[in-house]
């Protein structure tokens, strides 16, 4: 058995008293990958632990920044991306100016999804109304149901008073998703002028 002196602790002791949500936990899959920071590694750390009881994190910028020594806004925004881009987290949007959430995601190297079923490629939460709740599918599904939203709604507005985008919603593919936003708003205004006989300029392949 070793005899510790009197300024040395060991580990198991020490924490057996303590609560596991008052210390940063970095699985060992994520401390080894060697395509993350350091820094991407200590966030991880510090979003696993803020969601440890509450299933997610609910931080902001400044918040974060201050768990971890205070970086740069520009640095915290770099490591968030190398999370993003390794499919660790997913930051959950509530509107201009609110706090994002951060949800923790299944992966190998959490040691909770296989590596096929990483291979499959990453999902997306898509809302709208073809869905009745946000719903997990991949980018192709989610571009899928976004152009058919917009097509539906572009077949049937024909008033200003029907004049309103819908709002489906996933992250990811920002250049398509504006290309059909912009596509269909100019296809209903154009439409609405024409049967108004204020403009006949612009045509649309439907």
């Amino acid at each position: 058995m070793v005899k510790l002196m009197p300024d040395e602790f060991a580990p198991k002791d020490y924490f057996a008293d303590k609560n596991v949500a008052d210390y940063w936990t970095i699985p060992k899959g994520v401390a080894k990958c060697e395509a993350l920071s350091w820094g991407s590694k200590m966030l991880y750390g510090v979003i696993f632990g803020l969601a440890y009881d509450k299933k997610q994190a609910f931080a902001s910028y400044k918040t974060l920044r201050k768990h971890l020594g205070n970086p740069s806004q520009a640095t915290l925004q770099r490591w968030l991306k190398e999370l993003f881009d390794a499919r660790l987290i997913r930051a959950i949007q509530r509107g201009r100016g609110a706090t994002n959430l951060y949800r923790l995601l299944k992966s190998p190297l959490v040691g909770n999804m296989t590596d096929e079923e990483y291979a499959l490629g990453p999902q997306v939460v898509y809302a709208g109304a073809l869905t009745d709740e946000p719903k997990l599918v991949d980018i192709q599904e989610a571009i899928d149901l976004f152009e058919m939203e917009y097509f539906e709604w572009g077949m049937k507005s024909t008033l200003p008073s029907d004049f309103k985008l819908p709002k489906p919603y996933f992250k990811g593919r920002r250049e398509k998703v504006n290309t059909t936003r912009s596509y269909w708003f100019w296809y209903v205004a154009d439409k609405y002028l024409f049967d108004s006989g204020l403009a006949l300029s612009t045509e649309f392949e439907e």
